[in-house]
């Protein structure tokens, strides 16, 4: 019983904790995906796959004049994090080569990107591929950040674009359960205006991601994480920041 007891607190402990890493998120503006829902596997000629997503995701932030008159202070992780609702549809257009298509909404706009997956080597339960894709997003909206008086609400009206790399090796443990990994580069584009000033920059997220996902006949599911190294403006250094996404998928 004791076992039995340990083991369903670990459960609900770890349902926390992904409650709290999909929810902490706020109504944050320029919202950019991080997650890729991808393994090494391609779909195969003439196949087709549609998906949903719930996800937390990468948010732009900056120093404004607003900011600065009120003392710069340290964001909390969830500055950096929004979350979005997106759908996707792949085609297997060549034994190993599938293209993307997908839509996102987040609670201040949305977007679209196009991509392709490329399965370079299958040896067994191992698959390798490597992944690109362009994509675009605005938003309109607001968002809070701390200061060393009080927090500022500021103003924001942005668009971006999103050039992403990544290199998504899976192992298949049996038909029904397989895990993925890879190496993510995402580079981004934004402009617009934040508070009082015109912003017109980019930025550069790299980082690492681990999934698993479950196939049942035609129907699929995935839980997803990633680390990205991202850019912290009200430090001027680096930090790292977790990512989390639920994914659901029927193959046909």
């Amino acid at each position: 019983m004791t076992v039995l007891a340990s083991a369903g607190a670990a459960k609900i402990r770890f349902a926390a904790a992904i409650v709290i890493l999909l929810a902490v998120p706020g109504c944050a503006t320029m919202s950019t995906p991080v997650l890729r829902h991808e393994t090494g596997e391609s779909l195969g000629t003439g196949r087709f796959r549609a998906s949903a997503r719930y996800e937390t995701t990468r948010t732009f932030a900056a120093v404004s004049d607003e900011i600065v008159s009120a003392g710069v202070a340290e964001q909390s992780t969830g500055t950096f994090r929004g979350t979005l609702l997106g759908v996707q549809v792949a085609a297997g257009i060549h034994a190993n080569a599938d293209v993307q298509l997908a839509g996102f909404l987040t609670p201040t706009g949305g977007g679209w990107r196009v991509g392709t997956k490329y399965t370079v080597k299958r040896q067994g339960p191992l698959s390798i591929a490597a992944m690109m894709g362009y994509g675009a997003l605005s938003s309109a909206g607001s968002q809070s950040y701390l200061t060393q008086a009080q927090p500022v609400e500021i103003q924001q009206t942005l668009s971006s674009t999103t050039l992403d790399f990544s290199s998504p090796v899976s192992y298949r443990f049996s038909p029904t359960l397989a895990a993925y990994s890879g190496l993510v580069l995402i580079r981004t584009a934004v402009s617009g205006s934040f508070g009082s000033m015109v912003v017109n920059t980019s930025q550069t997220d790299f980082g690492a991601n681990l999934g698993f996902r479950l196939n049942i006949g035609r129907y699929e599911g995935d839980i997803e994480a990633a680390m990205m190294r991202v850019y912290d403006p009200f430090t001027d250094g680096y930090r790292l920041i977790p990512f989390l996404g639920l994914g659901a998928s029927m193959v046909f």
